[in-house]
């Protein structure tokens, strides 16, 4: 961690732009508000998602975890895919702390709609008070404007997620990425109370499926 924050503040000559008036997608980014939960929290940042987030919302096969991962016996086999020779190649989860917060959760699509659900309810999920209402609108909320490709109007990134202000006369609020064996993807159109979860044991993009997945 002491390399990484070097890493980071070694940033500091190299500032783009005042926060807020560029976006930059930088996975760094999301290990380091991983570090920040820890030291507030004092708590395992692994730890602090299973009690705050997996358990309340019954995301009970849901891990960080090795060994969890390699006790289920319905566990994915990740590919790792080669374009220019299209082929796959069964290769191992690459388990590091560092991943964690940015892209190192495994779970299924049954448990990711559990998290979508509690997205488009307010923060609740079974009666259960997940977050707040009003901090999970700012999650939800455009913050800035981002240069990322879409087809459904101008889009812009909240909290964690993208915010396409067009979809066919709806907000769509969507975020997916991939580790290099696994990928997934996550949206939702809020006031139609319809959200899509997917995911596949390959590097492969997965948001251009949401469209056709919410529309059916």
């Amino acid at each position: 961690m002491d390399d990484f924050l070097l890493h980071i503040n070694g940033g500091a000559e190299e500032i783009a732009a005042e926060p807020g008036k560029r976006f930059f997608y930088l996975n760094d980014g999301y290990t380091l508000l991983g570090e920040i939960i820890e030291r507030v929290s004092k708590m395992k940042y692994e730890e602090y998602i299973k009690e705050k987030i997996l358990k309340p919302l019954k995301m009970n096969r849901s891990t960080f975890s090795k060994e969890d991962f390699e006790k289920d016996a319905n566990r994915m086999t990740g590919y790792r895919r080669n374009v220019k020779e299209g082929t796959m190649t069964a290769t191992k989860f690459p388990f590091h702390k560092f991943i964690y917060p940015p892209g190192g959760l495994l779970s299924s699509v049954m448990e990711l709609s559990n998290y979508l659900i509690a997205n488009m309810n307010g923060g609740i999920f079974e009666d259960t008070r997940i977050l707040d209402a009003s901090l999970l609108e700012e999650v939800h909320k455009p913050h800035v404007e981002s240069n990322l490709p879409s087809v459904f109007g101008k889009v812009r990134y909240g909290y964690g997620w993208t915010v396409a202000e067009d979809f066919f006369g709806h907000k769509l609020v969507e975020h997916g990425g991939n580790v290099g064996v696994s990928s997934a993807d996550l949206g939702f159109v809020p006031d139609q109370k319809i959200g899509v979860a997917i995911a596949f044991n390959a590097d492969v993009a997965l948001g251009e499926l949401i469209t056709p997945a919410v529309l059916a």
